[in-house]
């Protein structure tokens, strides 16, 4: 029998309007200079936690506070001398206090004007290759970072019996790949709060992923094939992983997840630029997805805790 192929996705997240979309992401932006302080209420870091998985605008913007707030907290701050602010009081008090009008001052000639804007373009330039200058300080701190060598992570091996490597095309995955990238590539629909409601709307067991470096970030339902599903998002190493809860029936009308899940395996497979590991708990399928190969998703999978 030849792998079910599926009709054409469904539930795709609504259109959003561009105007209100570029409204909200304005909005957050100006509040990143206090989430980097951190000094926003726990609801709102999560909002901007959520925003930042998936626009690039804001996570460079955040990269530039960072670096500022890292300079200015190893400023020293000159200590001011008892004479010198024995001076300063003694003139302030001795000051004259002016009676006379203060006279207009003259409007600028357009000259002047154009030579001001200019100035101050030239220091805003020069306030750019200031601050790019530092961030290429901070990508080569990061990229080193990166290279150090980590805690290794289960591998393959960790997961008894060894998943199924699936290279060709499952229809039902792909479908699964195409609304991660539809989902991460605009503002998530809901919020970490909403996870009761979702647990609520759907008729199996939804639960979350553990691990320590996991932070669910959003929850919400959609709907593939006419298949209704739970996804959560979390945010993992700076990166997006979302994991979308089926019923077992559902991906059983694939015949090779089928006889995976029946042998007690799991499937990884990477397809459309995302790597995917799906397994079956019993209670319902788990696809869990990311902006990564397959093999790094098996430290997410409960078996290789």
């Amino acid at each position: 029998m030849s792998e079910w192929q599926g009709g054409a996705a469904a539930g795709r997240l609504q259109p959003e309007d561009d105007a209100t979309r570029e409204a909200r992401h304005e909005v957050l932006a100006t509040l990143l200079a206090a989430y980097v302080d951190g000094e926003l209420p726990p609801e709102t870091m999560a909002q901007i936690d959520a925003h930042l998985l998936g626009c690039g605008r804001c996570r460079r913007e955040v990269t530039v506070h960072q670096s500022l707030a890292t300079r200015l907290s190893r400023v020293a701050r000159p200590a001011v001398s008892a004479a010198f602010d024995d001076r300063l009081r003694a003139a302030i008090a001795s000051a004259p206090i002016a009676s006379a009008p203060i006279a207009a001052e003259p409007v600028p000639s357009a000259s002047i004007v154009a030579a001001s804007i200019d100035g101050t373009a030239t220091m805003a330039a020069s306030r750019r290759r200031w601050l790019v200058g530092l961030v290429s300080v901070v990508v080569v701190m990061a990229a080193a970072l990166v290279f150090t060598p980590r805690t290794r992570e289960p591998d393959i091996a960790a997961l008894q019996p060894a998943p199924l490597v699936v290279t060709a095309p499952i229809p039902l995955l792909s479908l699964v790949a195409a609304d991660f990238l539809t989902a991460s590539a605009r503002d998530l629909p809901g919020r970490a709060r909403d996870l009761e409601t979702v647990r609520g709307a759907v008729p199996f067991s939804v639960e979350p992923l553990r691990r320590a470096d996991l932070q669910l970030v959003a929850a919400w339902t959609t709907e593939l094939d006419g298949e209704v599903a739970a996804v959560l998002a979390y945010k993992w190493r700076d990166a997006l992983v979302m994991q979308y809860v089926f019923s077992d029936a559902w991906l059983f009308r694939s015949l090779t997840i089928r006889g995976a899940f029946a042998a007690g395996q799991s499937v990884g497979t990477d397809a459309s630029g995302v790597g995917m590991l799906a397994w079956s708990s019993g209670q319902g399928s788990t696809v869990v997805v990311a902006d990564q190969r397959w093999p790094a998703l098996v430290a997410l999978h409960p078996r290789a805790h």
